[in-house]
Parts: C-alpha cells; structure tokens; sequence
C-alpha cells in the first residue's frame, strides 16, 4: 500500500518585524536572514542561553567589534611610524537601550557593497548598518545582529531600532 505524506512548508518567521528565512539551526542556535532590494538582515540567535553568559557573550563581541575601528600600526615597511585608523565621521557609533526583559548594545555606521561594517569613507560606504547585540533575560536568549539599508537616513535607522524586542513572538523558534 502506497501512503503518501504531505510535507508542511516551513512556517514563516520574522525578526522584529522582518520576514526571515531560517538559514541554519542546530539545536538552540539558529542563522536567520532576510535580503530584499536595497535591505539585508543576518543574524544568530541562540536560545536557552543563561543570561549572565549572553552578557559576556555581548561584552566580547563588543570589545572585538570595537577594536576593529582603533587606530592601527600598517603592516608593512615604517609600521612602527605609520598607522591607519577610521576617519571619526565614519566610525560606528555606540549606544545601548533597556528593553522590557533585555537589553542591547548596538552600533550605527556605514558598510561596503559586499554588507562589510566597516566602510571608513564616501566611496566604499554603500550601506548604512546597524550591528545590535541584544540580551533578553526573561526569554534567555542572546542575538547578534546586522541590519544593512542602502540610503538610509536616521529616521529609518532609529524606526528599525525602535522594532528591537525580546517579546516571544519577535524572536525564532529554538527548534
């Protein structure tokens, strides 16, 4: 006898109002991303994470990405006389923000046409983006984040950052 069993799509999910596509899960971590015209979303989320490793979790991430944007010894000839460093008009700037159950830090600034953060002048700066590095204690979850829009002013950053929560419903399922 012959039984054929209908396969159910996978159910769509959004982050923070977003539809994203689950890339890769494993267990209680999951890559989700969105890219439409002009828009790209990637982020890790883990879940079932215990708050106070999500925080070092964020504080890290913090510190590496920071580091990024300090000023440089070049690697070749007169290295030790000759630096390189992000010009301050494009360095990404840093805020955080409490949340009902969460918090985050995140950062604002300009990436390359390859969704690089990073872009440290006009010419290479296609992107504006936004990294967040959320912590929701209640849902115990941790999320990094990168948000890129291609022209975007600060109205339409400050409306994406204003989306963040740690509500259930804006975060993907662990499994």
């Amino acid at each position: 006898m012959l039984v054929m069993a209908a396969c159910s799509p996978e159910i769509p999910h959004a982050l923070w109002g977003v539809p994203v596509e689950i890339a890769y899960r494993d267990g209680a971590v999951s890559r989700v991303t969105h890219a439409s015209d002009g828009m790209r979303v990637e982020a890790t989320v883990i879940r079932e994470i215990n708050p106070s490793v999500a925080s070092k979790l964020r504080n890290e991430s913090v510190l590496v990405f920071e580091s990024l944007f300090e000023r440089q010894r070049v690697g070749y000839k007169g290295q030790h006389t000759e630096f390189v460093e992000c010009p301050p008009a494009f360095r990404p700037a840093r805020d955080e923000r409490v949340l009902d159950g969460g918090a985050y830090t995140y950062f604002v600034g300009y990436a390359n046409d390859r969704f690089v953060p990073g872009a440290c002048d006009a010419e290479s700066a296609t992107y504006r983006f936004v990294r967040i590095l959320l912590v929701c204690e209640a849902a115990e979850a941790f999320v990094e984040a990168d948000y890129f829009v291609r022209n975007a002013d600060d109205a339409e950053v400050a409306g994406f950052l204003d989306r963040i929560s740690c509500a259930a419903a804006d975060l993907p399922p662990a499994s």
